[in-house]
């Protein structure tokens, strides 16, 4: 699946959350630190033009996360102006790092998807 998704979003780029997004699978697919936890991908899409969302799994851990990054979340954030930069940032340091007190503050949706990042009153869906 994670190969499918960055074929799919490999040749995008027209907008913030394609560019950010296609960073960060890139980089999920080549980076030591999500190859040590195990991070699989099981879904991506963008949430608009400024947002993007990746459903994923580590391989030691009953439990399919997802998260959602944007482009103007509320602080602390990195710097978001180079979507490249920013995409392998929440690669390495938020889906290639384990959750720590960011699991307390997991949304749950009917999927059973553990939610975090930064969410809208209802979690996360993918658009077909």
């Amino acid at each position: 699946m994670h190969r499918e998704l960055l074929e799919q979003y490999g040749e995008l780029s027209s907008t913030w959350a394609e560019s950010a997004l296609a960073s960060c699978l890139r980089r999920l697919s080549t980076s030591s630190l999500s190859e040590e936890w195990g991070v699989g991908v099981a879904d991506a899409w963008t949430d608009g033009p400024d947002a993007f969302c990746v459903v994923y799994r580590y391989m030691t851990v009953a439990k399919t996360l997802g998260i959602r990054m944007t482009q103007s979340g509320p602080p602390p954030v990195a710097d978001t102006a180079d979507a490249g930069r920013f995409g392998r940032e929440v690669a390495d340091f938020d889906i290639g790092e384990p959750l720590g007190t960011v699991a307390n503050n997991l949304r749950q949706d009917k999927n059973g998807v553990d939610w975090w990042g930064y969410l809208d009153a209802d979690t996360p869906e993918k658009t077909t």
